[in-house]
This record gives structure tokens, C-alpha cells and sequence, in this order.
């Protein structure tokens, strides 16, 4: 369950406790789920490696190939500055892991 779920049920409850000053507005409400759209590969992916007994790295490089390719269809769509500053630096950080992996295998080669 996710704090976007319960959006009715947290707007109203602060309603009741009178605290105006902690409700979120419509455009932080969009940005949460942008966020949650965004990293939810990552999540799914952490799940899947996670359940493993021994996770290897030949199943985590071709995940980050998979993060990058999904990231880069979600980068071009995003309109809302913080969550194009969020994917840019998630870009980068996801450029240079797969910099890393190919500076291994060469090693190992």
C-alpha cells in the first residue's frame, strides 16, 4: 500500500485535525506518482534480485540494461521539473553503472 492510495482518506483526516498547513496540493500529488511511476522498475527489479539466494551479476547487468531502456521512454514524456531532475539524475547514475560493467568486462577479458 502507497500514501497515493489512501490520497482521500490522508486529505481528509488532516482536514479533521485541522492541519491545512500538511495537505499536499494537486501538482505535489501528480509529483508523487511521477516519482512512484519512475522508480517503480527499480522496485520491481530490488524485489526480484532480493528473492534470489544467490543473486548473480549475470542477471543484475541485463537488469540495468532494462532500467536504462525504460528510463529513457519515461525521460522523454516527463513535463513536471522535479521529475525531470529526478530521471536526469537517476540517467546518470544508471550511465554510470553501465560504464562499470563494461569496464569490468573488459578486465575480465
Amino acid at each position: 500500500m502507497s500514501l497515493l492510495e489512501f490520497r482521500e482518506s490522508v486529505t481528509e483526516t488532516l482536514k479533521v485535525m485541522d492541519r491545512q498547513d500538511l495537505l499536499l496540493c494537486d501538482w505535489e500529488w501528480e509529483t508523487l506518482a511521477g516519482a512512484a511511476v519512475i522508480l517503480k522498475p527499480f522496485h520491481i527489479l530490488t524485489e526480484d534480485l532480493s528473492s534470489q539466494y544467490y543473486p548473480s551479476l549475470s542477471k543484475v547487468f541485463p537488469s540495468i540494461i532494462l532500467l536504462q531502456d525504460h528510463h529513457k521512454e519515461m525521460h522523454s514524456t516527463e513535463s513536471n521539473d522535479i521529475l525531470i531532475m529526478m530521471s536526469s539524475s537517476l540517467n546518470l547514475n544508471l550511465k554510470r553503472i553501465a560504464s562499470m560493467n563494461s569496464m569490468l568486462i573488459l578486465r575480465i577479458q
